[in-house]
C-alpha cells in the first residue's frame, strides 16, 4: 500500500510494542489457533525464525484453514530451505517477488473465527525478528482499516514479479544462494586463519576463570579430590590445562577412555604451557619415557607399561570422562594413584545408565555448568526441539525387556523413514547444508534407515562401533564438508561422547528415550558453535510409551524464564518444563495428544522409585547408595520418604535388604535412628552433622571421633574448630531433639537398643551412608556456589536463595542469609528483597501481603519491625535519596524458586511496623511469568 494510506491506518488501532509486552512469535502463535484465514508478507524468511512457527502453520492448515505467504528472494536474503519447508506443509499456497526493486511488505493479517486482526510493522519472519530484537508492530483491529489492508495484499499477491516457486526456481536460487555463503564462510575463516597467527597463548573464558577460582579456593583448604561437571563445549581439557599450570604441577598425568581424547589433551596442555612442553602420549603396549607430563589411556595405565605410571608420585592427575570410573579398571588406578590433587571432569556426574560416580570425588563437586547455563552463556548453541507424534510404533506390543534387535525391528518401518524424512523437510536446518545426526536403535536399525533415505533420493551414511576408523573419519569429514553431497548419518553406540564434530545443525532421535543424561549426552553433539549456524535443529519422534517424557525432563531448565509455550507443555506434563533461554520446545496439537495419552501410563511415585532404582542396580552391579540417588529423579531421599517411608523399607522391597534390616522393629530406636539420618535439618552450621557422625563408632571421648570427622571430609575442615567432649554431645542431642530422639542418648552414650547394633559396622556405614548424601547436598549449597556479580543476573530468571546471595559475591551462610531482606556486603548500596507470594504456609507473623498488582508494580510488605523512621525502612523511605539498588525477587507459593524482577524502584510507602510498599517495575512482566505470580494469589 501507499505509505499515506499505512499511516492513517495505523492512527486509527492500537500500537503495540511486542518487545516488551509479548513476543512476535506468541502473538502469532496465539492467534493462529483460532486463524480460519491467514495472509503474510514478509521481505524474508529464515528457518530460525519460520520453524517458530511451524507447529502453528501445520495444526491451522489441518484445521482447514488458508494460509498464503508472500516473501521475497531481494539481496537473497531468505532462505531457500525456508522455502522448500513453506511447501512441505500440505496445502499452503507460497509466492516469492523477485526482481530488483527493494520488497519490505511486513503485514500479518488474520481473518478469526470472530473477529479479524492484523499487524504491520517490522517483524520479518527470522528469531531476531520474531523473538530477540527490539520489534515495533501495529496492531490493527479496526475492520474497514483491516478490509483496506487485505485488498492491497492482494494486489501484493497478485504483482507481475511474484510467482510461485517451482523446483528449476527453488534449484537455481539454492544454488546462488549457497555460493554466496561458502565465499563469506571462506573469507571470515581466512581472517580468522590470519589472526590466530598472531595469537598467544589461550586465555580462560568466563565460565572457565570461574572454576579456576574455585578449584584454587579447594586446594587452599586442603582438599585433594574435586569433580567438574561441564556441558561439553564448556573447554573442559583447557579448564584441567589451565588449573594444572595454576596449581604449579610439573608431574602431570592425564588419564582418558580413548587414544584420541588423550592425542587431542596432550596438544591442549601444551598451547596453554607453552615453550618445549614435553609429554609421553601412551596408548595400549606403548611404554612411558620417564617424562613429568604423561597423557595416557586407561587400557596403557593398567598394563604392564603402566606399573611404573601407578608407582610414581604425581602433582596433578585428571581424570577424564569421570563418569567411566565405576569401572573396576578405573576404580583399581583410582585406589592405586599417588596424587597431589586429583581432577575429574565429565559432562555429567550420573552415567548415563543413571549412576553417580560424585562418590569417587568424595561427593565433592567442586564446580558445575549444565547444559542450560552453557547455553544462556553464549557457550553453546541454542536449539529448537520439536516433538514429532509417530503413531507408526505398537510399543506395547513390544516385550518388556525388549532386546536392541526387537527394537530396532519394531522401529524399522518404512512408513515411519517415510514421516522422519517429511518432517525433517519440514523443520529444515540452519546453515548452508543440512548436517544430520541420527542416533538408532542399533545397526540394524542404522543400515535400514540409510537405505530407506537413499532410496528417496537423499545422501546417507552408517556408522556404528565396529566402523573402521579411517573409515569414520572420511565419512565425518564429508559430512562437515559443505560442499560435499553428504547429509545424513545414521549411528548406532557411537557420538554419545568425545567426538567434535561442530558442524552439526540437525539432530534426529530415532530410538524412544530411555535416559534424560543419555538424551543430552546426545544432544550435546549438535551444539558446538560453528560460524553460519545460529540454531540446532532437534526432531525427536514422541510415541506411546512411558520414556517419552524422559527428553522433556532433560530439556528443563530450572532457572529459565517461563513462556506461553512452556506453560502449555508444563500443563500437559503435569511437570515444570521450561527450556534454557534462547530456545524453543515446539509442539503441534497431535503431539500434545499423545503426551496427554502417556501421563495415563507413566510410572509415578512408588513404582518410579522402583524401576529406577531396579535399572540403576542392574546397571552399578550392586545395590545403590543414597549418594548414589542424590541426583537421580525418584531415588533422592525426600523422594523415598515420600514413596517407601525411607530408604531402609525401599531395599527391603526390593530384595536388597540385609538380614538385619529385615529385623528392625518398624519405628522402633534404630528404625528412627535411620530416618533421622534421612532428613536434611537445613542446619546452620555442619557441626551437628559431624557431631552425629562421630557418636557412631562409641568412642568414650567423642572429640577425637569429632576431629576424626573433619580429618576424612577435608572440604569441611575450614568449618572446624576443635570441641571438647561436652560440646560433641550438646551438638548430638541437638540433633536428636529435631526428631524427639534425646532418649536415645545418656551419660554412658547410646541407649542399649541402640548400641548393640551400632557395634556392627555395616549398621555404622548404612547411617553414614544416609549422612553422605545430606553432606554432600549441604556442602555445595554453602561452598560451591559459583560467586558473580549483580549485573550478571537475568531478568525473569528463577534462582535458589543461595544462587541470589552467589550473584552479590558471598557464599550462603543460613544464620546471615535466611532473611526476607539482605544489604550485600560486597556491593553497597544494593540490597536483595525476597518475597513469597502466597505466605499461607508460614508462621503467621511471616504471612506478608505481596502481591503483582499490573504488568508493571508489585505491592510488597515489610517485616514487622520494619518503620520509616528506623534504620531498617529507611531502605524504603529514602530510596532515590540514599541512592539504594533495591533487586526484587518473587517467588509463587514455599518451596519454589525465587523470579528475579529487576531494581525497582519505590513509588509510593503507607503504614509502619509493617510498611506496605508499591514498586515499580523495570519492565513489564512477561505474559508467562505475569500468570505464574497471579495464579499463587488464586
Amino acid at each position: 500500500g501507499e505509505p499515506g494510506n499505512l499511516a492513517r491506518m495505523a492512527n486509527s488501532t492500537q500500537v503495540l510494542n511486542t518487545a516488551s509486552s509479548a513476543r512476535m512469535a506468541d502473538v502469532l502463535r496465539d492467534a493462529l489457533r483460532d486463524a480460519v484465514e491467514v495472509a503474510v508478507s514478509v521481505a524474508f524468511v529464515q528457518m530460525t525464525g519460520l520453524q517458530l512457527l511451524l507447529p502453528s502453520l501445520a495444526d491451522a492448515r489441518r484445521r482447514g484453514a488458508t494460509v498464503r505467504v508472500l516473501t521475497s528472494t531481494y539481496l537473497d536474503v531468505t532462505e531457500p530451505q525456508a522455502l522448500r519447508a513453506l511447501l512441505a506443509i500440505e496445502g499452503l499456497a507460497l509466492r516469492v517477488q523477485q526482481g530488483t526493486q527493494g520488497f519490505h511488505a511486513k503485514v500479518h493479517l488474520l481473518v478469526l473465527r470472530a473477529s479479524k486482526v492484523g499487524w504491520v510493522g517490522s517483524s520479518n519472519w527470522s528469531r531476531a525478528g520474531l523473538r530477540d530484537n527490539v520489534e515495533w508492530n501495529t496492531r490493527v483491529d479496526d475492520p474497514a482499516a483491516f478490509d483496506e489492508m487485505w485488498q492491497r495484499f492482494e494486489e501484493l499477491w497478485a504483482r507481475r514479479d511474484v510467482s510461485a516457486p517451482n523446483d528449476a526456481f527453488l534449484t537455481a536460487y539454492a544454488s546462488r544462494w549457497a555460493a554466496a555463503r561458502l565465499t563469506a564462510l571462506a573469507d571470515a575463516s581466512r581472517v580468522a586463519d590470519r589472526g590466530e597467527g598472531y595469537g598467544t597463548a589461550p586465555t580462560p573464558k568466563p565460565l572457565q576463570r570461574d572454576a579456576l577460582q574455585r578449584l584454587a579456593e579447594e586446594r587452599a583448604q586442603g582438599v585433594k579430590r574435586a569433580l567438574v561437571v561441564a556441558a561439553t563445549g564448556v573447554g573442559k581439557t583447557l579448564l584441567a590445562a589451565f588449573d594444572a599450570q595454576a596449581a604449579g604441577a610439573e608431574k602431570i598425568l592425564f588419564v582418558a577412555h580413548r587414544k584420541d581424547i588423550v592425542t587431542q589433551a596432550a596438544k591442549e596442555f601444551g598451547r596453554v604451557f607453552g615453550g618445549a612442553f614435553a609429554c609421553d602420549v601412551l596408548v595400549e603396549g606403548a611404554r612411558p619415557t620417564g617424562r613429568d607430563a604423561v597423557f595416557v589411556t586407561i587400557q596403557a595405565l593398567l598394563g604392564s607399561g603402566g606399573r611404573e605410571l601407578l608407582a610414581r608420585e604425581w602433582h596433578y592427575v585428571v581424570i577424564d570422562e569421570f563418569h567411566h570410573a565405576e569401572a573396576d579398571g578405573w576404580q583399581r588406578a583410582l585406589r592405586t594413584l599417588k596424587a597431589k590433587f586429583l581432577l575429574g571432569i565429565t559432562a555429567t556426574p550420573e552415567r548415563s545408565d543413571g549412576r553417580n560416580v560424585m562418590d569417587l570425588c568424595d561427593g565433592n563437586v567442586a564446580f558445575e555448568v549444565r547444559l542450560p547455563e552453557a547455553i544462556r552463556v553464549g557457550a553453546l548453541l541454542p536449539f529448537h526441539y520439536f516433538g514429532v507424534a509417530d503413531d507408526t510404533v505398537d510399543y506395547g506390543s513390544l516385550p518388556k525387556n525388549a532386546t536392541e534387535d526387537q527394537l530396532g525391528a519394531a522401529l524399522s518401518l518404512a512408513t515411519r523413514a517415510e514421516l522422519v524424512l517429511a518432517h525433517a523437510i519440514e523443520k529444515g536446518y540452519d546453515g548452508v547444508k543440512r548436517v544430520a545426526v541420527a542416533f538408532c536403535a542399533g545397526v540394524r536399525h542404522a543400515e535400514f534407515m540409510r537405505a530407506e533415505f537413499e532410496r528417496r533420493g537423499q545422501r546417507a551414511a552408517v556408522v556404528h562401533g565396529e566402523t573402521d576408523l579411517v573409515a569414520r573419519r572420511k565419512i565425518y569429514d564429508d559430512l562437515q564438508n559443505p560442499a560435499h553431497a553428504l547429509q545424513w548419518l545414521f549411528v548406532a553406540d557411537v557420538l554419545n561422547e568425545g567426538v567434535d564434530l561442530p558442524a552439526i545443525n540437525t539432530v534426529l532421535f530415532l530410538r524412544p528415550t530411555e535416559s534424560s543424561v543419555l538424551f543430552l549426552q546426545q544432544l550435546g553433539r549438535g551444539l558446538r558453535k560453528h560460524p553460519g549456524t545460529e540454531v540446532l535443529t532437534v526432531i525427536d519422534l514422541v510415541g506411546l510409551h512411558r520414556g517419552a517424557y524422559e527428553a522433556f525432563y532433560a530439556l528443563h531448565d530450572e532457572h529459565a524464564a517461563p513462556t506461553q509455550q512452556s506453560r502449555t507443555v508444563s500443563s500437559v506434563l503435569a511437570a515444570p518444563v521450561t527450556p534454557p533461554e534462547g530456545c524453543e520446545i515446539l509442539l503441534d496439537d497431535k503431539t500434545l495428544a499423545v503426551l496427554e495419552r502417556v501421563r495415563s501410563i507413566a510410572l509415578r511415585g512408588r513404582a518410579l522409585a522402583e524401576a529406577t532404582y531396579k535399572n540403576l542396580r542392574a546397571q552399578i552391579g550392586r545395590p545403590p547408595l543414597p549418594l548414589d540417588g542424590m541426583r537421580v529423579r525418584a531415588l533422592t531421599l525426600s523422594d523415598v520418604r515420600r514413596t517407601h517411608g525411607g530408604w531402609r523399607e525401599l531395599r527391603v522391597a526390593m530384595g536388597d535388604a540385609a538380614p538385619w534390616e529385615i529385623a528392625v522393629e518398624a519405628d522402633g530406636p534404630l528404625d528412627r535412628l535411620l530416618h533421622a539420618a534421612e532428613l536434611n535439618f537445613q542446619l546452620q552450621r555442619v557441626e551437628r552433622y559431624a557431631a552425629l557422625w562421630a557418636s557412631l563408632d562409641g568412642d568414650a571421648d567423642l572429640a577425637t571421633a569429632y576431629a576424626r570427622f573433619y580429618e576424612e571430609h577435608p572440604q569441611w575442615r575450614g568449618d572446624y574448630k576443635p570441641w571438647v567432649h561436652a560440646q560433641v554431645v550438646a551438638a548430638l542431642l541437638a540433633v536428636l531433639a529435631k526428631c524427639n530422639l534425646t532418649a536415645l542418648w545418656s551419660d554412658d552414650g547410646w541407649a542399649s537398643s541402640v548400641r548393640a547394633p551400632l557395634e556392627a559396622p555395616e549398621v555404622r556405614e548404612s547411617v553414614r551412608a544416609r549422612l553422605a548424601a545430606t553432606l554432600a547436598s549441604d556442602y555445595h549449597l554453602r561452598h560451591g556456589g559459583v560467586l558473580r556479580t549483580p549485573a550478571a543476573l537475568q531478568r525473569f530468571a528463577a534462582y535458589a536463595r543461595h544462587e541470589i546471595v552467589n550473584h552479590f559475591g558471598v557464599q550462603f551462610d543460613p544464620t546471615v542469609h535466611n532473611f526476607g531482606v539482605i544489604h550485600s556486603t560486597l556491593h553497597a548500596g544494593h540490597v536483595m528483597l525476597l518475597a513469597r507470594v502466597d505466605t499461607s504456609n508460614a508462621k503467621a507473623e511471616h504471612q506478608y501481603e505481596n502481591r503483582v498488582l499490573d504488568r508493571t508494580h508489585v505491592a510488597w510488605a515489610s517485616q514487622n519491625k520494619m518503620t520509616p523512621d528506623n534504620k531498617a525502612g529507611r531502605i524504603i523511605a529514602k530510596q532515590e535519596e540514599d541512592g539504594v539498588t533495591l533487586h526484587l525477587f518473587m517467588a509463587p507459593g514455599s518451596h519454589t524458586p525465587y523470579r528475579y524482577l529487576g531494581a525497582v524502584s519505590v513509588e509510593s510507602h503507607q503504614g509502619s511496623a509493617p510498611m506496605q510498599v508499591r514498586f515499580a517495575l523495570p519492565e513489564s512482566l512477561p505474559d508467562a511469568v505475569y500468570a505464574e505470580l497471579t495464579d499463587a494469589t488464586t
